[in-house]
C-alpha cells in the first residue's frame, strides 16, 4: 500500500509539472504574437525550439528555421551562430547525423571566424556528441579534447565540466572504466563550485554506472540514490526517469527486488506520461526480465508482451529482437515449447535482419558520400559556368566600345582581342579540366563500389558460410573433414588481407599520404620474399614457381613499393595460370635499368584489353574469361606505385600462351648520375 500511496503522490506531482510547462508555453507564444523587433523575436523563437525539441519535433523545426531567417536578416554573425546550431540540434534529435554535422561544421566555422569561444567549446562538444551517436568514438574524443582546450583557455568552467564529462563517457564506452571515472570526479568537483545541481546530479548518475560496469553495486547505488535525491528537486521529469531506471539495475544486480520494482515502475509512470516510447519500451523489458528471476512468470509475459507489442508499433528492431527473446525464455520456463520455438525462430530471423540492414546502411553511407561529392563538383562548375558568362558579357561590352573608337585604337583593339582569345582558352581548358575530374571521380566510385560488391563479397560470404557450417556440424565432422574447412578459410583470409594491403596502399596513393623512400638495393632479396610468400599458393594448383635473378643487380627505388609491385604480378600470374603450368621470374642488366619479368603460361590476354589493364575507368571484368579475375585494383596500384618510382612498364601477351609483365627499374649508377626515367610507358 506504502508503494501505491507514493506512485499517486508522484504523479499528481508530474500533472503539476505539466500544467506549469504548459503555462510558460503559452505565455511565450502570447509574446510572440505581439513582438516585432527582429532582436526579440530571435530570442523568443530560440526559447520555444529548446522547449517544443523534447515534445513536438514540427513546431521545433519551424522555430528553428525563424532563427535563421532572423539572424540572416539582421547580418548578425553570433545569431546566425546559435541558428545554425539549432537546426543542427532537429537534425541530431530526428537521428539525421550526416545532416546535423554541416550545419554544427558551419557553425563552428562562424564561430571560429569570429573568435567566438563560447560557441566554439559548444559546436566541438555537439559535433563529438554526434560523432559519438555513429559510433566513431575515436573522432568524437578529438572534438571532445578540443573543446576541453579551448574552454580552459577562455576559462569557461561550465564548459569545461561538460567537456569532462563528454570524455568520460567515451572512455566508459571503451570499457576504460577507471579512466572514465577520473574524467567524472573532475566534472563532479568542477560542478559542485558552480552549484549547478542538475548537471551535478548527471555526473553523478555517470559515476553510479561505471561502479555498476565494475560489479562494485554498493558503491553504484550510493552514487545513483545521491543523484536521485538531487533530481527530484528539479523539473526534469525525463532526467528523473532514467536515474530511476539506472538504480533499479543496481537494486537488482544487489538482490533488492522490491526496491528495484519501485524503481521501474516509477519510471515506468514518467515515461507514458512524456510519451517517451523507447523508455517505456526499456523498462517494460526490464520489468519482464525481473519477474522472470523471481519465477513470476505470469507477471513477466505481461510486461515481455507489452515490450514486443509496443518494440512493433515502433519499429524498433533491436528492441524487438529483446522482447523475441525474453518471451522465448519465459515459455521454455513455462514448459510451453512450441510457444518457446516460435519466438526462438523469430528473435533467429530478426537478428538476421538487424545484421543484413547494418550492411546495407554501410553501403548507403557510401553512396551518400559519393552523391554529396558529386554535387560539389557540379556546384563548382555552375560557379565557373557563371563566370564564363560574365567574362562574355565584359567582353560584348569591350567590343561595343572598340567599334566607337576603332579609327583611333586599332592597336588597341589587337591587343584586347588577343587577350581575350587567351582569357577564353585558359576558361575552356578550366572546364576541360574539371570535366576530366569528374570522369575521374566517377570511375574511382565505381571502382570502390564494385570492390565492395565483389572482392570484399565473396571471402566475407565464404567465411561466413564456413564458418556458419562448422558451429552447426562440427561435432559430426570427420579430422580431413575440418581440416578441409581451415584451409578454404585460409585462403579467404590471405585473399582479403591482400585486398586490403591494396587497397591501404592505393588509397596512401590518393591521398598523398605514400612515404617515397628510394634507396639502393638488390632486387633479388625481395624476389624471394615474394616467391616464398606465394610459394603456398602455386603449390596449391601444382604450379611450378621458379626464379632466376642476379644477386649482384642493384637499383635505386622504394623497396617497398617494388615489393608490392612484385608480389601483385606474381600472385596474378598465379591466378590466372591454370593447374600444372609454370610461372618464373627472371632479371635482366640494361644500360640504365634493370629489368624484372613474370612469366607465365596462362590464359593470356587479348591485344584489345592490353590498355585497359592500368586505367581505373576501365572495366575489368569484361576481359578474359577467367572465374578468379577481380576488379583490377591490383594493377591499378601496381601503375601508381611505378609512377612514383620512375619505372616502366612492359607487357606482352597472346591468348592461350601466356603473359609476360616487364617492370623497368632504374639502376642504381642512373640515379647517381641524376638520368631517372620519364614515368611510366606501357607497350
Amino acid at each position: 500500500m506504502r508503494f501505491y500511496a507514493l506512485l499517486l503522490l508522484v504523479l499528481a506531482t508530474f500533472r503539476v509539472d505539466f500544467l506549469i510547462a504548459q503555462d510558460k508555453l503559452d505565455s511565450l507564444y502570447s509574446l510572440l504574437s505581439e513582438q516585432q523587433h527582429s532582436d526579440a523575436l530571435f530570442q523568443l523563437h530560440s526559447q520555444l525550439f529548446s522547449i517544443q525539441i523534447n515534445s513536438d519535433y514540427q513546431r521545433a523545426k519551424d522555430h528553428a528555421e525563424q532563427t535563421l531567417q532572423l539572424a540572416r536578416g539582421l547580418g548578425s554573425s553570433q545569431l546566425l551562430g546559435k541558428a545554425l546550431e539549432h537546426i543542427g540540434v532537429w537534425h541530431q534529435y530526428r537521428g539525421n547525423y550526416d545532416s546535423a554535422l554541416l550545419f554544427y561544421e558551419e557553425a563552428l566555422s562562424v564561430a571560429d571566424q569570429q573568435q567566438d569561444n563560447a560557441l566554439a567549446v559548444q559546436m566541438n562538444n555537439s559535433i563529438g556528441t554526434v560523432y559519438f551517436r555513429k559510433g566513431d568514438y575515436d573522432v568524437s574524443v578529438q572534438y571532445f579534447l578540443k573543446s576541453l582546450e579551448v574552454a580552459e583557455l577562455d576559462g569557461d568552467s561550465t564548459a569545461l565540466a561538460g567537456g569532462l564529462n563528454n570524455v568520460g563517457t567515451i572512455m566508459e564506452l571503451q570499457e576504460r572504466y577507471e579512466e572514465a571515472l577520473d574524467y567524472y570526479q573532475q566534472a563532479l568537483r568542477i560542478k559542485k563550485l558552480l552549484g549547478d545541481s542538475l548537471s551535478y546530479a548527471r555526473t553523478l548518475n555517470n559515476i553510479g554506472n561505471v561502479y555498476g560496469w565494475l560489479g562494485q553495486n554498493e558503491e553504484a547505488a550510493q552514487y545513483l540514490e545521491h543523484s536521485l535525491r538531487i533530481k527530484r528537486k528539479s523539473d526534469k521529469a525525463g532526467s528523473l526517469a532514467l536515474s530511476l531506471t539506472n538504480l533499479g539495475i543496481v537494486y537488482k544486480d544487489l538482490e533488492q527486488y522490491e526496491k528495484a520494482l519501485a524503481c521501474y515502475h516509477e519510471a515506468l509512470a514518467i515515461d507514458r506520461r512524456l510519451g517517451k516510447q523507447e523508455g517505456v519500451l526499456s523498462i517494460a523489458n526490464n520489468l519482464a526480465e525481473l519477474f522472470v528471476q523471481l519465477n513470476q512468470l505470469d507477471s513477466a509475459l505481461h510486461y515481455a508482451n507489452r515490450a514486443h507489442t509496443l518494440a512493433t508499433e515502433i519499429d524498433a528492431k533491436e528492441r524487438l529482437m529483446g522482447a523475441t527473446h525474453t518471451l522465448s525464455k519465459i515459455y521454455e520456463q513455462k514448459d510451453e515449447y512450441d510457444s518457446a520455438f516460435h519466438y526462438l525462430q523469430l528473435y533467429n530471423e530478426r537478428r538476421e535482419e538487424v545484421f543484413n540492414e547494418e550492411k546495407s546502411q554501410q553501403i548507403s553511407e557510401l553512396e551518400a558520400r559519393y552523391e554529396t561529392e558529386k554535387k560539389e563538383l557540379a556546384i563548382e562548375k555552375l560557379e565557373q559556368e557563371k563566370q564564363v558568362q560574365s567574362l562574355e558579357i565584359q567582353q560584348a561590352q569591350t567590343q561595343k566600345l572598340i567599334y566607337l573608337l576603332i579609327s583611333l585604337l586599332v592597336v588597341s583593339l589587337g591587343i584586347i582581342g588577343l587577350y581575350f582569345y587567351r582569357n577564353k582558352i585558359k576558361i575552356n581548358r578550366l572546364l576541360s579540366a574539371q570535366n576530366e575530374q569528374l570522369a575521374q571521380l566517377n570511375a574511382t566510385k565505381d571502382k570502390l563500389f564494385a570492390i565492395v560488391s565483389h572482392d570484399l563479397k565473396n571471402p566475407l560470404s565464404a567465411f561466413r558460410s564456413i564458418t556458419e557450417t562448422l558451429s552447426q556440424h562440427l561435432t559430426s565432422m570427420s579430422p580431413k573433414e575440418v581440416q578441409f574447412f581451415i584451409d578454404e578459410i585460409y585462403q579467404s583470409s590471405q585473399q582479403l588481407d591482400d585486398l586490403l594491403r591494396n587497397l591501404l596502399q592505393w588509397a596512401a596513393s590518393q591521398t598523398g599520404s605514400l612515404q617515397y623512400e628510394p634507396k639502393v638495393f638488390t632486387p633479388s632479396q625481395i624476389i624471394a620474399k615474394c616467391v616464398g610468400h606465394l610459394q603456398a599458393q602455386a603449390n596449391e594448383k601444382s604450379i611450378s614457381l621458379q626464379h632466376h635473378v642476379s644477386p649482384e643487380s642493384e637499383v635505386y627505388a622504394d623497396p617497398k613499393m617494388i615489393q608490392t609491385i612484385i608480389r601483385n604480378l606474381l600472385s596474378n600470374a598465379i591466378k590466372f595460370t591454370p593447374k600444372g603450368g609454370n610461372v618464373s621470374l627472371m632479371s635482366t642488366r640494361a644500360e640504365n635499368h634493370v629489368a624484372v619479368s613474370v612469366i607465365d603460361t596462362g590464359i593470356g590476354i587479348a591485344e584489345k584489353d592490353l590498355r585497359a589493364l592500368f586505367r581505373i575507368d576501365a572495366d575489368v571484368q569484361d576481359i578474359g574469361t577467367s572465374p578468379d579475375k577481380g576488379t583490377g585494383i591490383g594493377l591499378i596500384l601496381c601503375k601508381e606505385l611505378a609512377e612514383l618510382n620512375h619505372c616502366e612498364f612492359r607487357v606482352s601477351s597472346e591468348l592461350g600462351q601466356g603473359s609476360t609483365f616487364t617492370l623497368l627499374i632504374p639502376a642504381s649508377q642512373t640515379a647517381e648520375k641524376g638520368k631517372l626515367v620519364e614515368p611510366l610507358s606501357y607497350t
